[in-house]
């Protein structure tokens, strides 16, 4: 609620600590990712950027990351996009 970094920035920073830390795990079986209240879009913005979303909607499929395909669920709380 106070921070000065816009959305996008947090989003990018949550991915490189998650795509670091799942990087050094290769016995990943599977990722959960949770989002609660204003964090519920920064949520499904790691997951779409573990996909390959670009910041103007297109896909590189080139920068889809492996830990990507152990995504298991997307759960979404009180998200301020009313779902």
């Amino acid at each position: 609620m106070f921070s000065m970094f816009s959305p996008e920035d947090v989003s990018t920073q949550l991915f490189d600590l998650a795509d670091k830390k799942t990087s050094s795990m290769p016995d990943l079986g599977r990722v959960i990712i949770v989002g609660y209240s204003a964090g519920a879009p920064i949520a499904r913005r790691l997951f779409c950027k573990a996909y390959g979303a670009q910041k103007d909607g297109s896909l590189d499929e080139k920068s889809v990351r492996a830990w990507a395909h152990k995504i298991e669920r997307l759960v979404i709380v009180a998200g301020i996009t009313r779902g």
